[in-house]
Protein backbone atom coordinates (compact mmCIF):
# COMPACT_ATOMS: atom_id res chain seq x y z
CA UNK A 1 0.00 0.00 0.00
CA UNK A 2 1.84 3.54 -0.52
CA UNK A 3 1.94 5.86 1.84
CA UNK A 4 -0.38 9.09 1.74
CA UNK A 5 0.71 12.50 1.44
CA UNK A 6 2.37 13.64 4.64
CA UNK A 7 0.16 16.75 4.81
CA UNK A 8 -3.03 13.62 5.37
CA UNK A 9 -1.13 12.31 7.75
CA UNK A 10 -0.66 14.91 10.36
CA UNK A 11 -4.30 15.96 9.62
CA UNK A 12 -5.50 12.69 11.49
CA UNK A 13 -3.58 13.26 13.99
CA UNK A 14 -6.37 13.43 17.16
CA UNK A 15 -6.86 17.12 18.42
CA UNK A 16 -6.11 15.42 22.08
CA UNK A 17 -4.02 17.41 24.64
CA UNK A 18 -3.73 14.40 27.34
CA UNK A 19 -3.03 10.60 27.62
CA UNK A 20 -4.40 9.08 30.32
CA UNK A 21 -4.73 5.25 31.68
CA UNK A 22 -7.45 3.45 33.71
CA UNK A 23 -7.02 -0.13 35.36
CA UNK A 24 -9.88 -2.46 36.62
CA UNK A 25 -9.00 -5.48 37.92
CA UNK A 26 -5.81 -6.07 35.34
CA UNK A 27 -7.14 -4.35 32.46
CA UNK A 28 -6.05 -1.11 31.39
CA UNK A 29 -8.03 1.72 29.15
CA UNK A 30 -5.98 4.57 27.46
CA UNK A 31 -7.73 7.40 27.35
CA UNK A 32 -6.88 10.20 25.26
CA UNK A 33 -8.45 13.28 25.61
CA UNK A 34 -8.94 17.27 25.63
CA UNK A 35 -10.82 19.02 28.36
CA UNK A 36 -10.17 22.84 27.06
CA UNK A 37 -13.66 22.89 26.89
CA UNK A 38 -17.04 22.90 28.71
CA UNK A 39 -20.21 21.11 27.21
CA UNK A 40 -21.50 17.75 27.34
CA UNK A 41 -18.50 15.19 27.34
CA UNK A 42 -18.06 12.79 24.20
CA UNK A 43 -16.50 9.61 24.36
CA UNK A 44 -15.65 7.97 21.29
CA UNK A 45 -14.55 4.51 21.26
CA UNK A 46 -13.04 2.53 17.93
CA UNK A 47 -13.31 -0.64 16.20
CA UNK A 48 -11.28 -3.65 16.37
CA UNK A 49 -7.33 -3.08 15.61
CA UNK A 50 -7.60 0.46 15.62
CA UNK A 51 -6.30 3.60 17.90
CA UNK A 52 -7.39 7.14 18.12
CA UNK A 53 -5.66 8.62 15.51
CA UNK A 54 -9.16 7.84 12.66
CA UNK A 55 -11.55 9.62 15.34
CA UNK A 56 -9.12 12.72 14.91
CA UNK A 57 -11.58 14.94 12.85
CA UNK A 58 -14.61 14.19 14.57
CA UNK A 59 -12.83 14.77 17.73
CA UNK A 60 -11.65 18.19 16.48
CA UNK A 61 -15.40 19.10 14.86
CA UNK A 62 -16.91 18.07 18.74
CA UNK A 63 -14.59 20.14 20.45
CA UNK A 64 -16.28 22.97 20.13
CA UNK A 65 -19.54 21.80 21.84
CA UNK A 66 -18.15 19.29 24.41
CA UNK A 67 -14.30 17.81 25.92
CA UNK A 68 -13.72 14.58 24.03
CA UNK A 69 -12.28 11.50 25.26
CA UNK A 70 -11.00 9.06 22.79
CA UNK A 71 -10.92 5.47 24.27
CA UNK A 72 -8.31 2.64 22.83
CA UNK A 73 -9.48 -0.47 24.06
CA UNK A 74 -7.18 -3.71 25.61
CA UNK A 75 -4.87 -4.75 22.79
CA UNK A 76 -5.46 -1.64 20.52
CA UNK A 77 -3.12 1.37 20.26
CA UNK A 78 -1.29 1.59 23.16
CA UNK A 79 -3.36 -0.05 25.42
CA UNK A 80 -1.47 -3.05 26.53
CA UNK A 81 -2.80 -6.32 25.44
CA UNK A 82 -4.67 -8.92 27.95
CA UNK A 83 -3.79 -12.32 28.03
CA UNK A 84 -6.99 -13.43 27.20
CA UNK A 85 -9.67 -12.57 24.86
CA UNK A 86 -12.28 -10.04 26.15
CA UNK A 87 -16.23 -10.51 26.36
CA UNK A 88 -17.58 -7.67 24.92
CA UNK A 89 -19.43 -7.69 28.47
CA UNK A 90 -16.20 -6.79 30.03
CA UNK A 91 -15.23 -4.40 27.17
CA UNK A 92 -18.42 -2.90 28.58
CA UNK A 93 -17.80 -3.25 31.96
CA UNK A 94 -14.43 -1.87 31.82
CA UNK A 95 -15.64 1.78 30.30
CA UNK A 96 -18.68 2.31 32.59
CA UNK A 97 -16.22 2.04 35.78
CA UNK A 98 -13.81 4.87 33.52
CA UNK A 99 -16.91 6.48 33.15
CA UNK A 100 -17.85 6.26 37.33
CA UNK A 101 -14.66 7.05 38.40
CA UNK A 102 -14.39 10.03 36.37
CA UNK A 103 -17.48 11.16 36.99
CA UNK A 104 -18.47 11.72 33.94
CA UNK A 105 -22.17 12.07 33.35
CA UNK A 106 -24.64 12.58 30.26
CA UNK A 107 -22.08 11.65 28.03
CA UNK A 108 -22.69 11.09 24.92
CA UNK A 109 -21.06 7.50 23.80
CA UNK A 110 -19.99 7.20 19.95
CA UNK A 111 -18.90 3.97 18.97
CA UNK A 112 -18.06 2.51 15.72
CA UNK A 113 -17.73 -0.88 14.29
CA UNK A 114 -16.60 -3.37 17.07
CA UNK A 115 -16.86 -0.27 19.34
CA UNK A 116 -20.55 0.27 18.69
CA UNK A 117 -21.09 -3.26 20.92
CA UNK A 118 -18.47 -1.28 23.65
CA UNK A 119 -21.15 0.94 23.33
CA UNK A 120 -23.94 -0.67 24.19
CA UNK A 121 -23.06 -2.81 27.12
CA UNK A 122 -21.40 0.30 28.85
CA UNK A 123 -24.14 2.34 28.50
CA UNK A 124 -26.24 -1.13 29.49
CA UNK A 125 -24.41 -1.11 32.89
CA UNK A 126 -24.17 2.56 33.64
CA UNK A 127 -27.09 3.98 32.08
CA UNK A 128 -26.88 6.86 34.74
CA UNK A 129 -23.75 8.45 33.21
CA UNK A 130 -25.14 8.23 29.55
CA UNK A 131 -27.51 10.66 27.52
CA UNK A 132 -27.15 9.65 24.21
CA UNK A 133 -25.75 6.66 21.99
CA UNK A 134 -24.49 6.94 18.47
CA UNK A 135 -23.88 3.64 16.44
CA UNK A 136 -21.29 4.37 13.69
CA UNK A 137 -20.89 1.34 11.45
CA UNK A 138 -22.86 -0.84 13.71
CA UNK A 139 -21.67 -4.94 13.26
CA UNK A 140 -22.43 -7.64 12.95
CA UNK A 141 -25.33 -8.18 10.17
CA UNK A 142 -26.85 -11.31 11.96
CA UNK A 143 -27.30 -12.24 8.03
CA UNK A 144 -23.47 -12.36 8.14
CA UNK A 145 -22.28 -13.53 11.04
CA UNK A 146 -18.81 -15.64 9.99
CA UNK A 147 -15.54 -14.36 10.17
CA UNK A 148 -14.95 -15.31 6.56
CA UNK A 149 -17.71 -13.14 5.21
CA UNK A 150 -16.45 -10.00 7.67
CA UNK A 151 -13.05 -10.28 6.37
CA UNK A 152 -14.62 -10.59 2.91
CA UNK A 153 -16.48 -7.23 3.89
CA UNK A 154 -13.70 -5.42 5.01
CA UNK A 155 -11.72 -5.80 2.15
CA UNK A 156 -15.09 -4.88 -0.10
CA UNK A 157 -14.65 -1.09 1.96
CA UNK A 158 -10.76 -1.12 1.50
CA UNK A 159 -11.40 -0.40 -1.99
CA UNK A 160 -13.94 2.62 -1.26
CA UNK A 161 -12.36 4.75 1.87
CA UNK A 162 -9.64 7.03 0.97
CA UNK A 163 -5.60 6.22 0.46
CA UNK A 164 -5.12 7.90 4.10
CA UNK A 165 -8.26 6.16 5.91
CA UNK A 166 -6.75 2.83 4.17
CA UNK A 167 -3.24 4.23 5.53
CA UNK A 168 -4.21 4.90 8.97
CA UNK A 169 -6.12 1.90 9.85
CA UNK A 170 -3.84 -0.77 7.97
CA UNK A 171 -0.62 0.72 10.44
CA UNK A 172 -2.91 0.62 13.56
CA UNK A 173 -3.76 -3.18 12.29
CA UNK A 174 -0.13 -3.90 12.23
CA UNK A 175 0.85 -2.24 15.61
CA UNK A 176 -2.54 -4.03 17.27
CA UNK A 177 -0.79 -7.21 15.11
CA UNK A 178 -3.14 -10.59 13.89
CA UNK A 179 -2.86 -12.49 16.77
CA UNK A 180 -5.17 -10.07 19.07
CA UNK A 181 -6.74 -9.36 16.49
CA UNK A 182 -7.87 -12.88 15.57
CA UNK A 183 -8.50 -13.62 19.24
CA UNK A 184 -11.04 -11.00 19.40
CA UNK A 185 -12.94 -10.93 16.06
CA UNK A 186 -15.21 -13.87 17.23
CA UNK A 187 -16.47 -12.58 20.00
CA UNK A 188 -16.99 -9.36 18.02
CA UNK A 189 -18.85 -11.52 15.29
CA UNK A 190 -20.93 -13.51 17.31
CA UNK A 191 -22.06 -10.62 19.42
CA UNK A 192 -26.12 -10.41 19.89
CA UNK A 193 -26.19 -6.46 18.76
CA UNK A 194 -29.99 -6.65 18.10
CA UNK A 195 -30.82 -8.23 21.26
CA UNK A 196 -28.42 -6.10 23.74
CA UNK A 197 -29.39 -2.52 21.83
CA UNK A 198 -32.90 -3.42 22.31
CA UNK A 199 -32.70 -2.87 26.13
CA UNK A 200 -30.85 0.51 26.22
CA UNK A 201 -33.72 3.21 27.23
CA UNK A 202 -31.74 6.46 26.41
CA UNK A 203 -32.25 8.14 22.78
CA UNK A 204 -30.12 5.93 20.25
CA UNK A 205 -29.08 7.17 16.35
CA UNK A 206 -27.81 4.43 14.11
CA UNK A 207 -25.29 6.21 11.46
CA UNK A 208 -23.54 4.67 8.23
CA UNK A 209 -21.94 5.56 4.99
CA UNK A 210 -23.59 5.09 1.89
CA UNK A 211 -21.67 2.75 0.29
CA UNK A 212 -20.56 1.08 3.49
CA UNK A 213 -20.21 -2.96 2.81
CA UNK A 214 -20.02 -4.09 6.74
CA UNK A 215 -23.41 -2.21 7.84
CA UNK A 216 -26.01 -2.17 5.04
CA UNK A 217 -28.78 0.19 4.60
CA UNK A 218 -31.72 -2.90 6.35
CA UNK A 219 -29.26 -3.47 9.36
CA UNK A 220 -28.93 -0.01 10.08
CA UNK A 221 -32.48 0.76 9.98
CA UNK A 222 -33.16 -2.58 12.17
CA UNK A 223 -30.90 -1.43 14.73
CA UNK A 224 -32.94 1.71 14.97
CA UNK A 225 -36.48 0.13 14.89
CA UNK A 226 -35.61 -2.42 17.84
CA UNK A 227 -34.31 -0.07 20.34
CA UNK A 228 -37.12 1.93 22.03
CA UNK A 229 -35.93 4.88 21.29
CA UNK A 230 -34.07 5.03 17.87
CA UNK A 231 -33.96 6.61 15.03
CA UNK A 232 -30.78 5.94 12.12
CA UNK A 233 -28.87 8.10 9.65
CA UNK A 234 -27.25 7.77 6.04
CA UNK A 235 -24.44 9.48 4.98
CA UNK A 236 -23.81 10.33 1.52
CA UNK A 237 -21.04 8.77 -0.47
CA UNK A 238 -19.07 7.28 2.69
CA UNK A 239 -17.89 3.69 3.29
CA UNK A 240 -17.43 2.20 7.11
CA UNK A 241 -15.21 4.43 8.08
CA UNK A 242 -17.94 7.27 7.41
CA UNK A 243 -16.88 9.89 9.88
CA UNK A 244 -13.71 10.56 9.07
CA UNK A 245 -14.30 12.54 5.84
CA UNK A 246 -16.07 16.04 6.10
CA UNK A 247 -15.58 15.20 9.73
CA UNK A 248 -17.78 18.38 10.49
CA UNK A 249 -20.84 16.87 9.02
CA UNK A 250 -21.21 13.88 10.86
CA UNK A 251 -20.44 15.73 14.05
CA UNK A 252 -23.15 18.22 13.38
CA UNK A 253 -25.73 15.51 12.86
CA UNK A 254 -24.68 13.68 16.62
CA UNK A 255 -24.58 17.76 17.58
CA UNK A 256 -28.63 18.26 16.57
CA UNK A 257 -29.42 14.39 17.58
CA UNK A 258 -28.08 15.10 21.16
CA UNK A 259 -30.10 18.09 21.07
CA UNK A 260 -26.76 20.19 21.96
CA UNK A 261 -26.97 22.87 19.25
CA UNK A 262 -29.98 24.51 20.47
CA UNK A 263 -29.07 24.29 24.05
CA UNK A 264 -31.93 21.94 24.20
CA UNK A 265 -32.58 18.14 24.70
CA UNK A 266 -35.20 17.68 22.05
CA UNK A 267 -34.11 14.29 20.40
CA UNK A 268 -36.92 13.93 17.90
CA UNK A 269 -36.40 17.17 16.21
CA UNK A 270 -32.95 16.61 16.39
CA UNK A 271 -32.58 13.05 14.72
CA UNK A 272 -35.79 14.44 12.45
CA UNK A 273 -33.23 17.04 10.82
CA UNK A 274 -31.86 15.65 7.36
CA UNK A 275 -33.88 12.57 7.94
CA UNK A 276 -32.24 11.14 11.06
CA UNK A 277 -35.48 10.11 12.65
CA UNK A 278 -36.81 7.10 12.46
CA UNK A 279 -40.42 7.18 10.50
CA UNK A 280 -41.50 4.21 11.64
CA UNK A 281 -40.81 0.75 12.80
CA UNK A 282 -42.35 -0.69 9.64
CA UNK A 283 -39.99 1.48 7.58
CA UNK A 284 -37.22 -1.25 9.09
Amino acid sequence: MPRPPRSRIRRAQPPLTRATTFTDDGITLVVKESVTTTGRPFVLVPGIGVASRYFGPLAAALLTRGPVFVLELPGMGDAPEPRDPLPMERYGSLVARWLEASGITDAVLVGHSMGTQVVVEAALQHPAAVGHVVLIGSVTNPSEKSLPQQMLRLAQDSLRERPDVNWIVASDYLKCGPRWMLKQAPVMVAYPMLERAADLRMPVLAMRGEHDPICSEAWNRSIAAAVPNGSHHTLPGRAHVGMYVDAATPAAIIVRFAGIASGVDDTREAGADRGARLESQAEA
